[in-house]
């Protein structure tokens, strides 16, 4: 997988963490 830090800002889609809020 890859880092929380680029899979927040490029795959929202699988980021379940919720880091794609920002």
């Amino acid at each position: 997988m890859q880092p929380l830090s680029l899979n927040s800002t490029m795959i929202t889609t699988t980021d379940t963490t919720g880091n794609g809020a920002g």
